[in-house]
């Protein structure tokens, strides 16, 4: 039931809940205006994060390719090593090498 300071919709003609409901939408829309505005920024900024984490995986993966140790590996099997020995420089190119003795 209405105040005596109210003013009703039936003796006033106006539909006091509706300008009532429209003046708090009016005054909220700065807010949410800025809570879109947030969500945007956090949206842009986890994207962010994930490609600096990319970033920093593929700085983590070039880093070993700097290095000459990853790609100056030489390995010599003997199958046996009382007939002969070996020994590379890394000069050798990649591959299998039979050596057979007559």
């Amino acid at each position: 039931m209405p105040g005596l300071n109210s003013v009703d919709g039936i003796n006033s003609g106006l539909n006091t809940k509706q300008i009532i409901d429209n003046i708090i939408k009016f005054e909220r829309r700065n807010a949410v205006l800025l809570e879109q505005e947030e969500k945007q920024k956090q949206t842009i900024i986890t994207a962010y994060q994930a490609l600096q984490a990319k970033f920093l995986a593929l700085s983590t993966d070039l880093s070993s390719l700097k290095k000459t140790s990853t790609f100056d590996k030489t390995a010599i099997d003997i199958s046996d090593d009382s007939v002969i020995s070996a020994s590379a420089d890394g000069r050798v190119g990649v591959g299998s090498y039979n050596l057979h003795y007559h």
